[in-house]
């Protein structure tokens, strides 16, 4: 592997930043470079012309997904490496859907991180084998009809949750108390056959 390579990380978070920079360094990356949103993000990529970028999937602003996507299209000889604090396989999906070569959680050790970025640059796809083996139990499973029960304010409260709206923005956006917004999230759980939260949101994501 190329250690000369530009390798840009683009994150809001300070930590993952001092984290980011520690593992290229021991792995022995030499120009490492940094953005702290979307818009620093393409900047960087339009001046520097790095080789890898690491984006975080959750950036305030257009989004980590669709970040990746532009650098897919405009700059297709950059390898895009998607990094998250969710180990949900949907988001592995919307990932790769989006362009990237491969998905990383957050939590992974230095192994898996070196692991992926060797794998991008070899030009092949990374994940790791659990979200691979949860990606394809999910594919398997998808149903086409799960959502034909849900009236038409459920399904727009339902598309709100996934684009990761809280009950209070949802209550604002709509114009509609908070406790409607909270009982109709109820009843849609309910209704979807699920218990948490983060499953509605999966399901909004994968549907909606």
């Amino acid at each position: 592997m190329n250690k000369d390579l530009i390798v840009l990380v683009i994150d809001d978070h300070p930590v993952t930043h001092i984290g980011c920079r520690n593992l290229l360094t021991e792995a022995g990356f030499q120009t490492i470079l940094e953005a702290a949103d979307c818009d620093e993000g393409i900047a960087t990529v339009e001046k520097e012309h790095p080789d890898l970028v690491i984006v975080d999937i959750g950036l305030p602003g257009i989004g980590g997904l669709a970040l990746i996507e532009h650098f897919s299209i405009h700059h297709p000889h950059i390898k895009l490496l998607a990094f998250s604090m969710h180990d949900d396989p949907v988001f592995a999906t919307k990932s790769l859907e989006a362009g990237a070569d491969g998905f990383l959680t957050k939590s992974s050790g230095l192994d898996q991180f070196i692991l992926a970025i060797e794998t991008i640059l070899a030009d092949n796809v990374f994940l790791e084998d659990d979200m691979a083996a949860q990606i394809a139990i999910l594919n398997t499973g998808k149903t086409s009809n799960r959502l034909e029960d849900l009236t038409g304010r459920e399904l727009q409260i339902l598309k709100l949750i996934g684009e990761g709206k809280s009950h209070g923005d949802i209550a604002e956006q709509l114009n509609l108390s908070y406790k409607t917004v909270a009982n109709c999230a109820t009843q849609l759980k309910s209704k979807l056959g699920v218990k948490k939260l983060p499953d509605l949101m999966r399901i909004a994501i994968e549907h909606t």
